[in-house]
């Protein structure tokens, strides 16, 4: 699909309605602490503390139903390392397809 470069300077990720990641840049990855290829294809929950889940999740559907809203702080949780309090912040992809939007999230570190 390559919606964005690799290259870009913040992590991103590139999810669909149901919150399964599609894309991610090397940054996110390394975030995440797992190779991009194991990172796509699973959905951006598996990366979260279980406290976090439901907020994202809720979140993630206000998203698809029309309201933007426009960042979420929460944490990661890379495999192996303790959780990291980060910033998303979501755009949507234009898309030929109006039942199959994509979204960017940029994430990054929250200094708290």
């Amino acid at each position: 699909m390559d919606v964005l470069s690799q290259e870009a300077p913040l992590p991103w990720l590139v999810m669909d309605r149901w919150g399964i990641i599609r894309e991610v840049s090397e940054a996110a990855a390394a975030l995440l602490h797992m190779p991009p290829a194991w990172v796509i294809h699973k959905p951006l929950v598996s990366f979260l503390p279980a406290q976090e889940r439901y907020a994202f999740r809720a979140l993630l559907h206000r998203l698809v139903h029309g309201e933007q809203p426009p960042q979420w702080r929460g944490y990661l949780q890379p495999r192996q390392r303790p959780p990291l309090p980060v910033i998303l912040t979501v755009s949507m992809l234009p898309s030929a397809h109006v039942l199959q939007p994509l979204f960017v999230w940029h994430v990054r570190q929250n200094p708290l």
